[in-house]
């Protein structure tokens, strides 16, 4: 894919000029380009027809990438978000590693649906969400680690294999330009024997004995620690095992349970738990201390290095909470990640601490920062937001509202919380304000959905929670309150309000955590709703799309017929195939959508599409209490030719075609323009050897239009559907 700048730079290097198709009617407009397949070899021409022939009616399919700032989000208070959409952050394993080589510190953050997340340090405490680097698409699971195994001073990344073992990816690349080695292998001790973990622990890499290079250390869900010693080189590593009981460490932590009476924690016995572990010299004293995170404790806990860099001493007797005695202590749900770093580039170390305890809701990344000095620290906790994007604590949802009185957004959440982003009136970007919460007592996991029952221009909301009802609210002041009968589905219904059968009115398409769609039927009218349940259109009624059914109802190509939108969750550990299916009408049926293939998104997805003034946008809820978004690309391109070269690569510049030609060694070629039966409608020859040819389109027949480029070497195409 290029982009604009990159197809204009392209265009001076080569110094090509804008040339025009030679027919003399008036300048079409591209309404979008959209990608065939795989560019093939060169086959004949009735190759590359067969292709555009067997593609079901409209022949076009519409592809949609992601972006972190579609649009502006703006909280009460002013500021603006600068992630808006990076889908929050639930639970995250986090890293530190200054991967782009500017001096500070980037953040990495992991979820528990294996996304590994980069967050470039822009400074002063600011981290902007990166997509598409070479992090993204990376196989980690459970957690990561950044260590350079083999002395070349780019980071390899370490995580867990699917049996707890420690699992690999080399990394022949630098930290500015990885290229990691897929698939990862298994890490391996001096015995040639693989190196497994105990479950739910986090390891971590240290040079203890100040030799130059990378010792190992995990915790054991006794309470002690695993530790391997380098006994190789930097360059070539030989992790032999020393002991399973380092320093005598022995973290034993209570049991929590909630007294029913009055909500406060009772001590009922000792347990050991999973643990997570870092080393930092916080004192600057020039050793390592551990930072130790327990599975069953709310704090963190604090192993003072009372030896040298390269003979450690650590004691029970000198254990202590983080950061005391001259900084804030560090207190969560519990099991705790700390990473330690200078974040703030002021030569002293910050904290980063993570919650990884299952049902915790406190806010995902806190910040500790140094206040004092290196040698004497003062860690306090700060109320920054490092991230800056929507998070709602655990699973969003969200719907559009629009009546009388609001135009925004209304996204559920785990907690029961109704958060309604309101549409900033006059913003040319299609901005929103965080304007209010509704709180709605008694219902977790809110799915909510938003239409006028009753006629009066107001309004109502229609909220499916956990235990499967769906419950009918109005607005009533700055509240909402219950009304009506409740429906009741299987758990985690998730409805939405469409006229479905076309009648003038709006009936209900619920989903469920069955993985069922389930239809009640407005059998009233538009301002007296009755719902009754009944069968819908196929394949609804038999449709299983796994867990989780989230539909959604919108018309995505502006052709005045909804198609429909189901987010779904195939189950598992793995979050990767979380899918929306799209479906539009067939008559009185509905098929899966050959324009909008599925889109595999986060975990538990609930999607929402809106139509702003620069095109559609489709907005993912995701487990993580974020939102993702979509955007129609306006530019794709093909892939290689089947011999490793890059392909031919499509894009527009206002009304300008931009094609970048292959590094197949080819140097002349020609851009054809054909018709959906094959005719050609135009040509136009590449310059002896230019890189980037740029073609005025001038004459084009409205409709769908193959265009194709032809090399030596290899061809490909794209569809482009053209209006005036």
């Amino acid at each position: 894919m290029i982009d604009n700048a990159t197809a204009e730079a392209n265009s001076r290097e080569s110094r090509t000029e804008v040339r025009p198709i030679r027919m003399g009617s008036p300048m079409p407009r591209p309404a979008h380009l959209i990608r065939v397949g795989s560019p093939v070899r060169m086959l004949g021409r009735f190759t590359l027809l067969f292709v555009l022939a067997a593609l079901p009616a409209p022949m076009v399919a519409q592809q949609l990438v992601r972006a972190i700032a579609p649009v502006p989000v703006v909280r009460p208070s002013g500021d603006v978000l600068r992630n808006p959409f990076g889908g929050g952050l639930w639970q995250p394993r986090i890293g530190l590693r200054d991967v782009d080589g500017d001096g500070h510190l980037d953040l990495f953050a992991l979820n528990p649906d294996g996304e590994l997340r980069y967050y470039r340090n822009e400074g002063d405490h600011r981290f902007s969400r990166i997509v598409g680097s070479a992090y993204d698409s990376l196989p980690v699971a459970n957690w990561f680690r950044f260590a350079d195994l083999n002395g070349d001073g780019a980071a390899e990344i370490l995580t867990a294999g699917p049996r707890s073992e420690v699992m690999v990816l080399d990394n022949d690349g630098t930290d500015a330009a990885p290229a990691f080695r897929v698939p990862a292998r298994a890490l391996l001790d001096n015995l040639g024997d693989t190196i497994v973990m105990q479950r739910e622990t986090v390891p971590a890499f240290a040079d203890i004995d100040a030799d130059g290079d990378l010792d190992l250390f995990a915790g054991n869900l006794d309470g002690s620690i695993t530790f391997y010693r380098n006994t190789g080189t930097a360059g070539a590593p030989a992790l032999t095992f020393e002991t399973a009981k380092y320093e005598d460490i022995l973290v034993v932590a209570p049991i929590r349970t909630r007294d029913r009476d009055d909500g406060g924690d009772l001590l009922r016995s000792s347990r050991h738990g999973a643990s997570v572990l870092d080393f930092a010299d916080l004192d600057g004293d020039g050793d390592l201390d551990i930072f130790f995170g327990d599975y069953f404790t709310r704090k963190l806990l604090h192993f003072d290095n009372a030896g040298t860099a390269r003979e450690a001493d650590y004691s029970m007797e000198r254990l202590d909470t983080a950061f005391r005695p001259s900084g804030d202590d560090v207190e969560s749900e519990g099991f705790n990640q700390p990473v330690l770093g200078d974040i703030d580039g002021d030569g002293d170390l910050d904290a980063i601490i993570s919650s990884l305890y299952p049902s915790s809701d406190d806010a995902p990344l806190v910040l500790y920062e140094n206040v004092g000095t290196r040698t004497d620290p003062a860690m306090r906790r700060r109320s920054i937001d490092l991230v800056s994007e929507i998070d709602l604590g655990k699973s969003a949802a969200p719907a559009l509202i629009a009546d009388a009185l609001r135009n925004g957004i209304l996204v559920g959440a785990s907690d029961g919380r109704l958060t309604y982003f309101e549409r900033i009136v006059g913003d040319p970007a299609g901005g929103y304000r965080i304007a209010s919460t509704f709180a709605l007592p008694g219902l977790y996991q809110t799915i909510p959905a938003t239409g006028d029952l009753d006629a009066d221009g107001i309004a109502e909301v229609v909220v499916g929670e956990s235990d499967g009802a769906i419950i009918f609210h109005r607005f009533a002041g700055s509240a909402l309150e219950r009304y009506g009968d409740t429906l009741l589905l299987a758990r985690n219904a998730s409805p939405a309000l469409v006229d479905l059968d076309r009648d003038g009115d709006l009936d209900i398409v619920a989903g469920a955590a069955n993985g069922r769609i389930t239809y009640f039927e407005n059998r009233g009218s538009a301002s007296a709703a009755r719902f009754e349940r009944a069968t819908p259109p196929s394949p609804f009624d038999s449709l299983d799309v796994g867990f989780d059914a989230s539909p959604r109802f919108f018309d995505l190509d502006g052709d005045g017929v909804d198609e429909a939108l189901i987010g779904a969750r195939t189950g598992g550990a793995s979050t990767r195939g979380d899918t929306i299916h799209i479906f539009e009408r067939d008559g009185g049926a509905w098929i899966r959508s050959s324009r909008y293939p599925a889109l595999a998104v986060a975990r538990n997805p609930v999607p929402v599409a809106l139509r702003l003034p620069s095109g559609l946008l489709l907005l993912v809820g995701d487990l993580a209490g974020g939102i993702k978004a979509y955007v129609e690309s306006p530019q794709t391109g093909v892939g290689d030719d089947g011999a490793g070269n890059d392909a031919l690569r499509f894009g527009f510049d206002g009304d300008v075609l931009v094609v970048r030609w292959p590094s197949d060694g080819s140097r002349s070629g020609a851009i054809r323009f054909m018709d959906v039966l094959g005719r050609t409608v135009g040509s136009v020859a590449r310059v002896d050897g230019e890189t980037v040819s740029r073609v005025a389109i001038c004459v084009l027949p409205v409709g769908v239009v193959l265009v194709e480029g032809i090399t030596e070497r290899s061809r490909g195409a794209v569809v482009v559907r053209v209006g005036r």
